[in-house]
């Protein structure tokens, strides 16, 4: 139901409530690795054509908290600082 409920409203356009769903998703999450791919998910979408690269930047350091390895979520914290100016 929350996958469902997240597609709708992002298909509505309103990510951040969509990024909610996901996030609940990744709470429910069977491993940290898995939980960790839901947030980098969230992280994508809301940096998407800068849709709200401040709380995509959170959601990739949620995921490379909970998984280290995750090379994906590493390389996007790297683009949004580039993008920002900082890295």
């Amino acid at each position: 139901a929350l996958t469902a409920l997240a597609r709708i409203e992002e298909r509505r356009g309103d990510v951040h409530a969509a990024a909610e769903y996901k996030a609940r998703l990744a709470d429910l999450a069977p491993t940290a690795k898995a939980a960790a791919l839901v947030h980098a998910a969230i992280g994508e979408m809301l940096a998407l054509g800068d849709r709200d690269p401040a709380l995509a930047e959170r959601h990739y350091q949620q995921a490379v908290h909970l998984d280290p390895t995750l090379g994906a979520a590493w390389d996007a914290l790297l683009r949004l600082a580039d993008r920002a100016g900082d890295a």
